[in-house]
């Protein structure tokens, strides 16, 4: 089983333009929401891309979810995600999912 370093090495470049997008809208609204200063957008962008990779992301449509579906996405994938081997924990299905 690849190593979820591997895994996130084999997305596509055009992809992780998304996710970084992605990475930085949830790293402001996690700000906003809980009052406090923006994270770092590494660990926003190492989570979203580990996920993606083992369970392709729809990540334009992701990108441009309105507040309720995106935060549920997002939010979810930082929650469950094992950050060892990349899989979602707890029976967690991101809505935006492939």
């Amino acid at each position: 089983m690849p190593t979820v370093y591997e895994l996130i090495d084999a997305v596509p470049a055009e992809d992780r333009v998304i996710l970084r997008k992605i990475a930085e809208r949830a790293r402001d609204l996690d700000a906003e929401v809980n009052g406090r200063k923006a994270g770092n957008i590494i660990d926003w962008v190492l989570d979203l891309t580990a996920a993606h990779a083992r369970h392709p992301l729809r990540l334009q449509e992701l990108l441009d979810a309105d507040f309720s579906n995106f935060a549920h996405d997002v939010g979810g994938i930082r929650r469950h995600l094992d950050r060892a081997s990349g899989e979602l924990r707890e029976h967690f299905t991101p809505r935006y999912a492939r």
